[in-house]
């Protein structure tokens, strides 16, 4: 997948790597917290400490999967993040951040979705399923207009990985060629540019095989 030479901006990257210290602190915090919470019910009820400490974990455990499942744990918080994101924030991520939205907004609309092994993905970044449908996704995060070598790639990429469908998606635009080169390609192809990006889930949603 092609790379943009062009790096965000290191203030609101939304690339930089997670930090890890406040999840850390925010662990220290629930042990100490669970440990003062198991003293006071077994000064309460007179359970030994074990028991306590229990019961404290099982309350704490079931907070986090009702905090998973309404999605207020950290991958439903990242996840939100990619699902609002605009264009000018697309415009900022690299290639690699740019698959990440790509497999967020497929997952949100009941795709399954994997990532090819880099080197060896043959033109296709990303493979998605729904309802049977096998969708070859080639990701090209860039500021030139998309040509129509990148079409001829993923559609080969295809019938690799044995999609039924290719698609190739940017937050760019396409050249005549590539467009050109879609519409006669045997494979369905699938171009979604700048002025679709957003409805992406919808434009994949209604493609079919020949």
């Amino acid at each position: 997948m092609s790379r943009s030479r062009r790096r965000p901006s290191r203030a609101g990257s939304r690339t930089d790597p997670p930090r890890r210290r406040p999840a850390r602190l925010l662990f220290l915090a629930a042990l100490v917290l669970s440990a003062l919470l198991a003293f006071e019910i077994q000064a309460r009820t007179g359970w030994n400490p074990g028991r306590s400490f229990g019961a404290v974990a099982l309350g704490l455990l079931a907070l986090l999967v009702v905090a998973r499942l309404l999605g207020f744990d950290r991958g439903g918080r990242t996840r939100r993040r990619l699902l609002g994101m605009t264009l000018d924030d697309l415009d900022r991520l690299d290639g690699t951040a740019f698959e990440t939205w790509i497999a967020a907004m497929l997952r949100e609309a009941g795709f399954r979705v994997r990532a090819t092994t880099k080197g060896h993905d043959f033109g296709v970044d990303l493979v998605a399923e729904r309802n049977g449908l096998r969708i070859g996704i080639e990701a090209k995060r860039r500021g030139a207009k998309v040509a129509n070598d990148v079409v001829r790639s993923v559609v080969a990429g295809c019938q690799f990985h044995r999609c039924d469908v290719a698609a190739v998606v940017t937050q760019s635009a396409f050249t005549a060629a590539a467009e050109r080169q879609a519409k006669a390609a045997e494979l369905p192809v699938v171009l979604v540019g700048r002025r679709d990006l957003l409805r992406l889930r919808e434009a994949l949603l209604g493609v079919r095989p020949r």
